[in-house]
């Protein structure tokens, strides 16, 4: 039923590798401090660090666009809340339920328990991460003293609560997530729902970046490193067949619906 029924260890482990040499790159550029409250926190060892350059250069680029502009100011302020989120979520969700009723009945089902399949490894992918890798914290840019750094939430007239700071913005979660779901789509449809996917996952990746809730490297280097390993492992193994039994839950509701 799955495509994946064996190993593939050759994208298997290139993606690893390039996982790992990435995020290595980036770690050993950074100093573990212990914080007040007793939790660890990285920060930058150098100023003349290559990534501290591409994420100070990106976040006064982007962020300073917000300089006198009203209109931008509320823009993305819209696009930092909560409930934006959503309409990423809801895209996303929009674009495999197009390529799900696109099908056959047999096709349908099929991608049914794809999307199943990708929910799970989402999850397990995102705790795993947290829980053994990415358990320090991090202050965004707005967090920290930055010349120019403008914060949205300091606006008068920005009175919606707004995710423009944060002290522990590595990974990018939400960039974590639509990565997954781009990947997924793409692997699954191999059509413009694979591309669809893909610019909805860029476009929605910058307002945290231009709101200063997130450096280039937290989208990048975090999200993009738990987006690499996680979706490798669950399309270059057998999971998805050895899962099949699992997965046909939703394939008897469906039968059962249908009765």
């Amino acid at each position: 039923m799955f495509k994946s029924d064996s190993w593939n260890l050759k994208v298997l482990i290139a993606c690893n590798v390039a996982g790992i040499l990435i995020f290595c790159s980036w770690f050993s550029s950074q100093n573990l401090v212990t914080m007040k409250d007793g939790d660890k926190a990285v920060q930058y060892k150098s100023e003349n660090s290559i990534w501290k350059s591409l994420d100070t250069t990106v976040f006064s680029s982007l962020n300073g666009s917000l300089k006198d502009n009203k209109s931008a100011q509320t823009f993305w302020a819209i696009a930092n809340s909560r409930l934006f989120d959503l309409v990423s979520a809801s895209l996303m969700v929009g674009i495999f339920t197009l390529f799900i009723f696109s099908g056959t009945q047999e096709e349908k089902l099929y991608r049914i328990k794809c999307g199943f399949f990708m929910t799970i490894c989402m999850i397990i992918g995102m705790q795993f991460f947290h829980a053994a890798i990415y358990n320090f914290e991090r202050l965004s840019p707005t967090k920290i003293p930055l010349d120019g750094a403008i914060l949205l939430s300091d606006f008068e007239h920005i009175t919606w609560k707004i995710k423009d700071s944060s002290k522990k913005s590595f990974p990018g979660d939400h960039a974590a997530v639509l990565f997954m779901v781009a990947t997924f789509i793409a692997y699954y449809t191999r059509k413009w729902h694979g591309i669809a996917a893909a610019v909805v996952a860029l476009l929605f990746v910058l307002p945290r970046m231009i709101g200063g809730g997130h450096w280039f490297t937290d989208i990048f280097i975090g999200g993009g490193t738990i987006a690499l390993i996680t979706c490798s492992w669950a399309l270059c193994s057998p999971a998805q067949k050895k899962m099949d039994s699992f997965l046909n839950v939703p394939v008897l509701l469906v039968n059962v619906y249908k009765c």
